[in-house]
């Protein structure tokens, strides 16, 4: 599934809700060449571990540790936070 993503994401603003440890995301920017990644999660040892594995992969993403509906709420509004391809695996919801 995530070789398959990375076809998608050449170019492109890539957001992974539900990040977890970041294998969407990683494989969107290291293998799938996506412009910018960006990870969301409310865990904060899940980012971590994200930052990690993106680290370990030479993938450079932001993450953002935050409640995904108040994050979404917010960016919303806003035409500068608009992504191309988005990644919803909530292994927890």
């Amino acid at each position: 599934n995530r070789a398959t993503l990375a076809t998608f994401c050449p170019g492109k603003r890539v957001l992974d809700i539900c990040c977890n440890t970041g294998g969407f995301g990683v494989y969107a920017k290291a293998k799938g060449g996506a412009s910018e990644v960006v990870g969301l999660d409310l865990d904060e040892q899940a980012i971590e571990m994200a930052k990690h594995n993106a680290k370990l992969n030479g993938a450079q993403i932001r993450y953002v540790q935050a409640d995904l509906f108040s994050w979404l709420r917010d960016i919303i509004p806003n035409p500068d936070q608009r992504f191309d391809v988005v990644i919803l695996d909530p292994a927890k919801l």
